[in-house]
């Protein structure tokens, strides 16, 4: 697999790939930077991934491709705590492009990184019409041939 450092910058090298727990002790110290989360509580546990991507005008952007962390109270309760620490406003992108069946939250996450990282603001927040046009397996379908394409490795 091919690293890009657009993508690994945004989340520092890995170092914002945290539990959701490890949420509400964060403090930024600088904007447009990207979180990825497991939304399970162990470390070596099995759970879904999501991202919070924080832009320069203090705006926090949820995006789930399974819309399942809205479900989970504690998870939420993690999220809104992150936000209020850091004076940032949450706004839940609708980005829906997991089947419940599969399991691609992964790859889900690194295309939204992708997104993040190459896209403008504008660009990355109109992701939500294209996704809400589309079905949801079309959307899988677009976000796994982009992942495979950009990080250049074969499923």
């Amino acid at each position: 697999m091919k690293t890009c450092r657009r993508c690994s910058k945004s989340v520092e090298f890995g170092l914002h790939i945290i539990l959701h727990k490890q949420l509400s002790f964060i403090r930024l110290k600088q904007r447009q930077t990207a979180f990825t989360f497991l939304s399970c509580n162990m470390p070596g546990e099995i759970g879904h991934w999501a991202n919070i991507f924080v832009t320069k005008n203090n705006i926090a952007l949820l995006c789930d491709g399974l819309n399942y962390v809205q479900t989970r109270p504690d998870v939420m309760s993690n999220i809104m705590n992150f936000c209020r620490n850091n004076n940032l406003h949450l706004k839940n992108l609708d980005l829906r492009c997991q089947l419940e069946k599969s399991s691609i939250c992964g790859y889900v996450s690194m295309y939204m990184v992708y997104a993040f990282s190459h896209f403008t603001l504008k660009q990355f927040l109109s992701l939500e019409k294209l996704f809400k046009r589309n079905s949801i397996k079309t959307n899988e379908k677009l976000v796994l041939t982009c992942v495979q394409q950009h990080f250049k490795f074969k499923m």
